[in-house]
């Protein structure tokens, strides 16, 4: 599924993708890193603390 996502923002000329997760979800904050995605803040939904994180293609330029 996220390969999937990934290929429609690259066809929509976006240049990354953001993931949430929990903070205290080893498993999936390792497979989405395993992913690509890097650490790119936290976030908060209700009581509930995230991870935020964000796959960037740096081959896109806009033109």
């Amino acid at each position: 599924m996220i390969k999937a996502v990934e290929a429609l923002a690259v066809n929509d000329h976006k240049e990354r993708v953001h993931l949430d997760c929990s903070i205290d979800n080893p498993f999936l904050n390792q497979y989405y890193e395993s992913m690509g995605y890097e650490m790119a803040g936290t976030c908060k939904d209700g009581g509930d603390e995230g991870n935020r994180r964000e796959n960037i293609w740096h081959y896109y330029r806009e033109k």
